[in-house]
């Protein structure tokens, strides 16, 4: 499928104006809107398209489920346990059973069934479990805006089943870090307007604090690693090496790390005020970067991959 420009400005904009009327049940909204062919069709653009649009505008649900079930072919999963952000593999996987620990993006009902990615013996498993007996409980972090939930539990053997083969949760790894590098592309960019708004508008010295030669050099700074992640993540839909996806995933959180730093600092009082819409913007971003691998994690993982293979991955599509 391809698609113009005409195209997905039309359809950006149908997905504002459903995020707009829809805040509370945007998922069900996106359902009867078709979105869920169009990631099969184009998932570059229906990733790219939402997911910035989930960063831009901070929405309550994320769809990011969705994107990494659809790496399993077939997968009739309600929801995927998450590893705990920070954390490679949270989960567990012995003859004993599944030792679940992981989170949710949102409340899964009863009945379900859900995937979890376990250390296993001779490496990962993705295995789907039933989510009764697991325990649910509201995550209480950094992030109010959305429902994220902390599941724990324990499965018996006899009630799991191995999903994707091997190199299943390579597949999913790579599709919901795509996903999340779209959303903090978005949530940069948003960071930077709110920086570019307040300096050009504030006046010190009977200059706008934009002039001021320090302040262009910050946000040149956060413009710059801007470029990068775009590149980065073009580039990972051009490379279907997974690879491609964590550097992507690792450009964008350098580039929402910057911008973190440099537009509190450029905001001042207000960059520490709830008053002010920046500490959404701040908090989404750090539990984003840190979720399916942090930046420590990702640069390592790369250049483990560079020194084994001796290729350098592709940071831009040519």
């Amino acid at each position: 499928m391809s698609i113009d420009r005409t195209e997905l400005d039309l359809l950006r904009g149908a997905l504002e104006d459903l995020a707009t009327a829809h805040p509370a049940d945007l998922r069900d909204a996106l359902r009867d809107f078709g979105w869920a062919d169009l990631l099969v069709e184009d998932p570059a653009v229906a990733v790219e398209v939402l997911f910035r649009l989930q960063g831009e505008r901070l929405t309550d649900e994320t769809l990011l489920d969705e994107v990494v079930l659809a790496a399993i072919e077939g997968s009739a999963a309600a929801a995927v346990v998450l590893p705990l952000p920070g954390q490679e593999l949270s989960s567990r996987y012995d003859s004993e059973g599944v030792r679940v620990d992981g989170v949710f993006t949102r409340p899964v009902e009863a009945g379900a069934t859900v995937l979890v990615s376990c250390r296993a013996l001779g490496g990962t498993a993705v295995l789907a479990v039933p989510v009764d007996g697991l325990l649910q409980k509201a995550a209480q972090g950094l992030d109010l805006g959305r429902p994220w939930v902390r599941v724990r539990g324990d499965v018996h053997p006899g009630a799991v089943a191995h999903v994707g083969g091997d190199a299943a949760w390579e597949r999913m790894l790579a599709a919901g870090r795509r996903a999340l590098a779209a959303e903090l592309l978005g949530l940069g960019t948003r960071m930077l307007d709110l920086a570019v708004e307040h300096t050009s508008s504030r006046v010190q010295f009977g200059q706008a604090l934009a002039t001021f030669q320090v302040v262009r050099h910050k946000l040149a700074d956060v413009r710059v690693w801007g470029e990068v992640a775009e590149l980065a993540f073009a580039a990972a839909w051009e490379d279907t090496d997974p690879l491609a996806a964590t550097l992507a995933k690792s450009a964008a959180v350098r580039y929402t790390a910057t911008a973190r730093e440099h537009v509190q600092q450029l905001l001042g009082g207000m960059g520490f005020s709830w008053e002010h819409d920046f500490h959404r913007y701040l908090r989404r971003a750090i539990v984003l970067e840190s979720l399916l691998g942090g930046a420590s994690a990702l640069r390592a993982e790369i250049g483990t991959s560079i020194c084994e293979s001796g290729r350098l991955p592709d940071l831009a599509a040519l």
